[in-house]
């Protein structure tokens, strides 16, 4: 946007790249891979099995109280932090000593062997007099480690969705790793109930030490309120019955006086209404004396010898009224029955004036008693209230020991409840199932690990394939070569057969990127108006002359003419190259279309050197008849003959072994050949494999790829 151009970028690497990149090195990638693969499924076939048991415990579970007979289970309130404590209790080390100890896993083979076994290190420095050989282990030390690899064999799980927790035993015997998972879950549980006990011990004690100072504090308050009652004279009756509460008792608790007075209250209401009885008895008899009705006077009804002599008068009354019908009045029998008459009612009067009498001495009696009882009262009403101002002083020292009283024995009473307890209790947690002794092995799952071993072995091999990739030194594409200031001309494919049948060939990859190179050869040496062109490479072996001869043969189907000279004194093989059976010094002519061949005479002081003169005589002398006159030289870095020939201004081919010159080799020869002022017309990768090309590596060569193919057809 707004003419700016996005720059690609310089990190991201096509995918197809690195396909191209595994392709290439397969075979250190399945070498790679073979050797872990192998070597790692040694190691698994050598694995011991082992066993795995179970056991599943429910945590959380609250203890129903002893005293609801009723409840056979608590409920579960438990949070995810609970639920991670008792994990952590699990999976402490005060856990596995007490396994260790109750199953004495320090006598089994299977933990007694590593700890016999002595270290690595400490062997290598006990070989090299480094270390002296170790003390053996103490009993308890032994126990001790062994507790501390029995960690290693057990696994705590808790889903975080539930209170169940799986503790999982791993050990090479069955029956251990059943009899490891079942003592966790015992120790686990012993552990939990010793805590509980623990605690109600403690509470027990903090009770049993408070219980001596409520103690001394009852007594002192009971103490204080017997004190005090005994200074002020309050001795205190108790009224409340058998079976009452303090409270109750003390409620109904009252003083000798105030008791006293209470009943004088009860007899002076007694006397009262007995003084008024005898008032009353005392005016009927009087009334009865005035009247001359003695004997309807209440004293005269109630005494019997009155009413004895009433019924003797009544009788007498009967006889003298008889006589009177039937006799004079000086009959003897007549005037005996009125005096007997006259006797008996002067008896009965003079028992009725008693009875007069002794009424009014009751009466007397009765109001003296009245009067004793009130005069009783009131020293006993002035004495109450004096003790009525100290009970209040009274009251709140019996409060405050009824307060300690009531203390003491809540206290006493949580002492005993705690007491009994502690042997009732049981663990906030449940066995749901005990671990099972396994039927087979659980592992190690050999198979999956095989596999795992697999993909990580090819992984290794991948990334050793990209290692190599990333670290080489030698040159694939254009871009690394034009990164070395040499233009890349093109590439030309590795081929089978001879040169001479990929040019009778038809449809020829080989032929058609030839004829490009050529194509690009030509116009960059028109612009330089040179005939001759020098082919050279930084090391041997590298396909320069081949691409010499390909570089002819092309310019040859073009209908010009090309001479190849050979210029590589101690190597030359552009006979062989071209399949020359005529190695005479010379010239040979039309070895292929359009291509002469001039082999140089050895030079007589040194046959490993250049003759350069006959070199410049030559091509002064072909120059006219050839389009084009290829001089095929020495490799840079193994002959200086390479840069004599580019000292005469010719300009140079650099060819380049695809994927085998190191950069380094490149830019040392460019660096010779510029010590020479040579001009470097550009750079052609020979003998690429284009099955190991990407695209972005193959440029047009893979837009070509489709249509031609490298045949010996």
């Amino acid at each position: 946007m707004n003419g700016m151009t996005s720059v690609p970028n310089a990190e991201y690497v096509p995918p197809a790249r690195i396909f191209s990149t595994f392709k290439r090195h397969k075979l250190l990638i399945a070498g790679v891979t073979l050797v872990i693969t192998a070597v790692s499924a040694a190691a698994i076939s050598q694995l011991k099995p082992y066993y795995d048991a179970t056991t599943t415990i429910s945590v959380g579970t609250k203890q129903a109280s002893f005293h609801d007979l009723q409840a056979t289970l608590g409920t579960q309130d438990v949070d995810a932090v609970a639920i991670n404590t008792q994990v952590g209790v699990l999976t402490s080390p005060a856990i596995a000593l007490n396994v260790t100890r109750n199953l004495h896993l320090d006598e089994r083979p299977e933990f007694r062997s590593i700890l016999d076994k002595e270290p690595l290190p400490h062997r290598l420095k006990r070989a090299l007099h480094l270390a002296t050989a170790s003390a053996p282990l103490s009993a308890h030390d032994r126990v001790l480690a062994t507790s501390l690899l029995l960690m290693g064999h057990v696994k705590i799980i808790n889903d975080g969705r539930s209170a169940i927790i799986n503790v999982t035993a791993r050990t090479p015997d069955a029956s251990l790793s059943a009899s490891i998972a079942n003592a966790y879950a015992q120790a686990y549980f012993e552990f939990q109930r010793q805590n509980k006990i623990a605690a109600i011990r403690h509470a027990s004690a903090l009770l049993d030490e408070q219980l001596a100072p409520l103690r001394n504090r009852l007594f002192s308050a009971e103490q204080a309120v017997e004190q005090y009652q005994e200074q002020h004279g309050m001795i205190a009756l108790q009224a409340g019955s058998a079976g009452q509460g303090d409270e109750a008792q003390n409620n109904a608790a009252t003083t000798v006086a105030s008791a006293r007075l209470e009943q004088m209250n009860r007899e002076l209401v007694a006397a009262q209404s007995d003084l008024m009885a005898k008032q009353s008895q005392y005016e009927q008899t009087l009334s009865a004396m005035h009247t001359g009705r003695l004997d309807s006077s209440p004293g005269s009804v109630a005494s019997p010898l009155i009413q004895s002599l009433r019924s003797q008068q009544v009788q007498l009354n009967g006889r003298i009224a008889s006589l009177n019908s039937t006799a004079l009045d000086n009959n003897p029998e007549l005037i005996a029955a009125r005096a007997e008459s006259a006797r008996i009612s002067a008896h009965i009067a003079s028992e009725t004036g008693k009875i007069a009498e002794s009424s009014k001495h009751e009466l007397d009696a009765a109001r003296a008693r009245v009067d004793q009882i009130t005069q009783e009262m009131d020293t006993l009403q002035s004495r109450v209230t004096t003790e009525n101002q100290a009970d209040v002083k009274l009251r709140q020292l019996q409060s405050e020991a009824t307060a300690a009283r009531i203390v003491y024995r809540d206290y006493l009473g949580r002492l005993t409840q705690t007491s009994s307890e502690a042997a009732l209790q049981e663990p906030e947690a449940d066995l749901i199932s005990a671990a099972q002794i396994p039927l087979g092995a659980s592992g190690p799952p050999k198979a999956r690990l095989g596999a795992l071993v697999f993909i990580l072995a090819l992984g290794a091999g991948l990334g050793a394939a990209l290692i190599k990739e990333k670290t080489r030194s030698n040159m694939r594409t254009l871009s690394e070569m034009e990164g070395t200031e040499i233009f890349g001309l093109g590439m030309l494919p590795l081929f089978s057969g001879t040169i001479r049948e990929q040019f009778k060939a038809r449809n020829s990859l080989y032929l058609s990127m030839s004829d490009a190179i050529r194509g690009m050869v030509s116009f960059r040496q028109s612009a330089v108006n040179e005939k001759v062109i020098v082919i050279t490479s930084a090391e041997p072996a590298e396909g320069k002359t081949t691409f010499a001869v390909t570089l002819a043969a092309s310019i040859g189907r073009r209908r010009q003419r090309a001479l190849i000279i050979d210029c590589d004194a101690r190597r030359p093989s552009l006979s062989n190259v071209i399949g020359l059976r005529d190695t005479a010094s010379g010239l040979h002519h039309d070895v292929m279309p359009g291509v002469d061949v001039f082999i140089l005479h050895p030079d007589p002081s040194d046959p490993l050197l250049l003759n350069i003169e006959e070199v410049e005589s030559t091509v002064a002398k072909m120059r006219p008849i050839y389009d084009t006159i290829i001089l095929d030289a020495p490799p840079v870095l193994v002959s200086p003959d390479a840069g004599l020939l580019a000292a005469s201004g010719s300009p140079v081919v650099m060819v380049t072994k695809w994927h085998h010159t190191p950069t380094s080799a490149v830019k040392e020869a460019l660096r010779v050949l510029r010590a020479y002022h040579a001009r470097i017309l550009g750079g052609v990768f020979s003998q690429v494999r284009l099955s190991e090309l990407s695209p972005s590596e193959g440029g047009r060569l893979n837009s070509y790829s489709g249509y031609y193919s490298l045949s010996n057809s």
